[in-house]
């Protein structure tokens, strides 16, 4: 979707990702938990785990702004 606004912000952004791979694997579990939580399941994360995961998407969410400069 962001290279719909800017190609070269996407390539940026893909490039980032490529380079910290457990980014994308931390943001996959973080929505699976979020899923599991919201239908009723359990949360199968300590406090320690769900930290790790907010640790991994601010670093996403810093990632992205750094592109689009």
């Amino acid at each position: 979707m962001l290279e719909r606004f800017d190609i070269n912000w996407s390539t940026k952004f893909k490039t980032f990702l490529d380079l910290k791979p457990f980014l994308n694997e931390s943001l996959d579990s973080a929505y699976t938990l979020r899923n599991s939580i919201a239908h009723g399941g359990d949360a199968n994360r300590g406090l320690r785990g769900i930290m790790e995961l907010d640790e991994a998407a601010t670093l996403v969410v810093d990632g992205l702004i750094d592109s689009t400069r």
